[in-house]
């Protein structure tokens, strides 16, 4: 496996810093306020989109673009066979947490992973011991190790995930584990366990609306999940089918935007006459419906998923699929 990094030890500790002082701020100011700078947001610990869009990239050896996030669908791809990975985030916590997925797959068994980072229950639940184990050979020097080793500290279990991530756990509720593939069962943890060490990763802290100042190739397959959701509809395409798309091979495939909570029925009001009591009722559907219209133009094809877990929380899934991915092909 071989991975590069080019943020420093220095900007952990800024991390570990914003983390520590920001606590009050973190927990008490409205999702609506904290997304105006993602930077700042307590960061994503799971993914909460269904990696079965994978299914619709290309697949051996092929090389991958994408958002870094909670790195659960990036290790999919590479157990799927992508070879080359670049992660990118401007929430450099997001990069912290490949890190540490990375440590934790490639020393923990099945059964032992799934104890440290997905069941509350177990006794190896984000302990301290466990940390120290997966990091042993890892230079102190290392940014993300910094990071883990100070935030981890001797604080309890449940007040540590609590100051450093959202306290949502999407991917992980008993007693189906459906969005990420190499948490399903021990086969697929192994698969995934094994590619990870032939694969080349490359972590960049930085926005992707700077990908034209990165110094990057192109990819077959980019992987942007929700960044359209902090960015304007109009700019968000101009951003895709202009800046990122360059970075796309001659076959690649690009998922915009995965919509979370967006069900045939949200898609279905917005292309009839009840559309502008849609956009009243949840602008957040009308944005999605927006992105879809946009991409659709050019070609993107749009497919649903059940997240498995029956989300819900919005008045248009009724229980149907309720996530939907874009896919682009060039």
């Amino acid at each position: 496996m071989s991975i590069i990094c080019d943020y420093s030890l220095k900007q952990a500790r800024k991390d570990v810093e914003h983390v520590n002082k920001s606590m009050f701020d973190l927990f008490m100011e409205p999702i609506n306020m904290q997304k105006k700078n993602y930077a700042l947001l307590k960061p994503q610990l799971f993914t909460n989109e269904n990696s079965r869009y994978i299914g619709s990239m290309n697949q051996e050896g092929t090389s991958l673009l994408a958002v870094a996030a909670g790195f659960d669908s990036i290790i999919d791809f590479v157990s799927s066979g992508t070879k080359d990975v670049v992660a990118i985030d401007v929430n450099p916590r997001q990069l912290h947490i490949g890190f540490l997925k990375l440590w934790a797959l490639e020393s923990l068994t099945y059964e032992e992973f799934k104890g440290f980072l997905i069941n509350p229950k177990s006794d190896l639940f984000m302990k301290s011991g466990v940390f120290k184990d997966i990091m042993t050979g890892i230079p102190d020097s290392h940014s993300s190790k910094y990071y883990w080793m100070q935030m981890q500290g001797s604080m309890l279990p449940y007040s540590f995930f609590g100051k450093c991530f959202y306290d949502q756990n999407e991917l992980y509720k008993e007693p189906d584990i459906v969005l990420a593939n190499y948490v399903n069962d021990e086969d697929a943890y192994n698969k995934a366990k094994e590619n990870i060490r032939n694969a080349n990763i490359r972590f960049i802290h930085g926005d992707v609306r700077n990908i034209g100042r990165m110094g990057l190739s192109k990819f077959d397959n980019i992987v942007l999940s929700n960044v359209g959701d902090y960015i304007a509809n109009g700019e968000y395409f101009e951003l895709v089918t202009k800046d990122v798309m360059s970075h796309l091979s001659s076959d690649g495939v690009i998922m915009p935007a995965y919509l979370i909570e967006f069900s045939r029925l949200a898609r279905k009001l917005h292309c009839s006459k009840e559309y502008k009591g849609l956009a009243g009722i949840n602008p957040t559907v009308a944005k999605m419906n927006g992105l879809v219209d946009m991409f659709r133009e050019i070609g993107g094809e749009l497919e649903y998923f059940d997240t498995g877990h029956g989300r819900g929380s919005y008045v248009f899934s009724l229980g149907e699929e309720t996530d939907a991915a874009i896919i682009l092909r060039k």
